[in-house]
């Protein structure tokens, strides 16, 4: 969809390619770079606000540990955010992102201020509702050993990064 921002990035590869190459220089538009940094930023249909979205783009990055994406430092506009937005409701851009219902942008709280912020606030948000996929207890995650259910590795999780700060 034109309209989008083009932007040049560098991917960071999960593992290093079969020539050895641990990253690959991309051009591509906002929705590429978004996708290469971060595919699950949409998911569930929330949008960050443009806020967040310029903290994310300003700082030039994210190392996920696995694999991430630089770029030059950079802010969108309002016009910017909104054709993006647009994007994310056609046909190519629910596509590429996975997404089944209509992009809305997340009314979050005041000390939601980065990508991370919002990840963890969906997360929250999520599991206060018991009918969410990740309440259910057939699924398990394997923490210290021992296999626990998502809201269990949650707990644990924000007691471990409460405990850090």
């Amino acid at each position: 969809m034109g309209g989008l921002r083009k932007v040049s990035y560098t991917y960071q590869f999960a593992v290093p390619a079969a020539d050895g190459s641990i990253s690959s220089a991309e051009e591509g538009d906002l929705s590429d770079l978004l996708h290469a940094a971060d595919p699950y930023l949409f998911s569930g249909g929330a949008a960050p606000t443009l806020a967040i979205l310029n903290n994310f783009f300003a700082a030039g990055g994210l190392d996920h540990g696995i694999c991430g994406a630089e770029w030059t430092p950079f802010t969108i506009s309002a016009d910017e955010f909104a054709a993006l937005l647009a994007y994310l409701d056609a046909p190519e851009g629910r596509a590429k992102f996975h997404i089944q219902h209509a992009v809305h942008v997340a009314a979050t709280p005041p000390h939601v201020e980065s990508v991370a912020d919002f990840h963890d606030w969906k997360i929250e948000e999520a599991l206060k509702d018991p009918s969410h996929h990740l309440n259910h207890t057939q699924r398990r995650l394997l923490l210290n050993g021992q296999y626990v259910t998502f809201p269990e590795y949650w707990a644990s999780r924000r007691k471990r990064t409460t405990t850090a700060e």
